[in-house]
């Protein structure tokens, strides 16, 4: 069994409402400036900027997993197959952030539900997971 949900875009962030650890924590190696916290404004992020975020990762569809394999240096692979081997028949999975369906497709006999902010990786999640279940000879 597997289930598709759209999330949506995040509420502004309300630095004041941060516990008072995360705001001291070390920012190091990571972006710092005015007016952040480990690297996110503030103010978090409005809605003309995810929705332009939102075109850009849906343009990457086509490539998605070409551009992870080179920004990890080949490392998600790796990362993928460790994890799906931890996942065992009737487990209950959420994937949240499923992109295309990268690791979706590879857990098997799994009880799956993946999360993303966009519509259009979902659709080709879904796709994707249930060609590899139908391959796999699973039920949907």
């Amino acid at each position: 069994m597997y289930s598709f949900f759209v999330t949506h875009r995040p509420k502004r962030l309300n630095y004041n409402a941060l516990p008072q650890e995360v705001k001291t924590m070390p920012e190091e190696g990571l972006p710092s400036g005015e007016g952040r916290v480990h690297g996110i404004d503030a103010e978090g992020i409005d809605t003309d900027e995810w929705n332009q975020l939102m075109r850009h990762l849906e343009a990457t569809i086509p490539v998605y997993d070409k551009v992870n394999s080179i920004v990890t240096l080949g490392q998600d692979s790796r990362w993928r197959r460790h994890v799906a081997k931890s996942a065992n028949p009737g487990m209950k999975v959420l994937e949240v952030g499923c992109g295309p369906g990268t690791f979706a497709e590879r857990l098997a006999g799994v009880d799956l539900t993946c999360l993303d902010p966009s519509a259009e990786m979902l659709a080709v999640a879904k796709n994707r997971v249930g060609a590899a279940r139908s391959a796999r000879s699973e039920a949907p």
